[in-house]
C-alpha cells in the first residue's frame, strides 16, 4: 500500500471498485485488454457506470441498482460482470442497514 499506479489517458479504463484492509485501494478495469465487442460495450457505458458507482458510494442503493442494471446488455450476461456484481451488492446491502459512516468502500474480505 502507499504506491499508486498511474493510468495513462491513452489506456481506456474505469474505476471498478474500492476495497480496504487498512486504507482504501481503488481497483481499475483496463478496458483496452478486452475483446472488441466487450470493450465497445463497456466503453459506451463508462459515464453510466461512473454515475451508478457514485450513487452506490453515496448509499443510494435502489437508484444505484437501477443504474448498474442499465449498464448490462441483457442479451449477453457477460457484457459487464462488474455492473452485475454491483447489482447484487445493492440488493444485499439494501436488504439491511448500511453500516455507520458508510462511504461505499467494502472490506477487503468481501466476496466479488
Amino acid at each position: 500500500l502507499g504506491q499508486h499506479a498511474v493510468i495513462p489517458d491513452q489506456v481506456r479504463s474505469r474505476d471498478r471498485d474500492q476495497s480496504r484492509q487498512s486504507e482504501a485501494v481503488t481497483l481499475y478495469e483496463v478496458l483496452d485488454a478486452l475483446p472488441d465487442h466487450l470493450r465497445a460495450w463497456r466503453s459506451s457505458n463508462r459515464a453510466n457506470y461512473a454515475a451508478a458507482l457514485a450513487l452506490f458510494r453515496a448509499g443510494r442503493l435502489q437508484e444505484a441498482e437501477v443504474a448498474f442494471g442499465g449498464c448490462l446488455d441483457h442479451l449477453d450476461p457477460l457484457s459487464d460482470p462488474a455492473a452485475a456484481l454491483f447489482v447484487d451488492r445493492c440488493r444485499e446491502l439494501g436488504a439491511g442497514l448500511l453500516p455507520p459512516g458508510w462511504n461505499g468502500v467494502l472490506p477487503l474480505d468481501t466476496k466479488g
